[in-house]
């Protein structure tokens, strides 16, 4: 890897060197990668505030108990002993 001055000076030299288009042409190619470069950082779950946390710019209501309600079942034998651990309890 190059130290980042110096491939920031490299860079401006060969600026210089293009002609007018093909410096728009080099504008253009930095915007383009600058829009392929944006991420959202991924959502992280903060526990103590009971939230997501996924963008400084943006604010998030905390999460409310029983938020999820309705979206699965457990069944009835759900702290039954399992029949493939039966050998090992024994």
């Amino acid at each position: 890897m190059h130290e980042p001055f110096i491939v920031d000076q490299q860079i401006a030299i060969q600026i210089k060197k293009l002609l007018p288009t093909q410096k728009e042409q080099v504008l253009a190619f930095i915007e383009f990668l600058e829009q392929k470069n944006k991420q959202r950082p991924k959502p992280k779950f903060d526990s103590g505030k009971g939230m997501f946390e996924m963008s400084p710019d943006k604010e998030y209501k905390p999460l409310k108990a029983g938020f999820l309600k309705g979206t699965f079942t457990m069944k009835d034998d759900f702290d039954e002993p399992l029949d493939d651990f039966k050998e090992y309890m024994e």
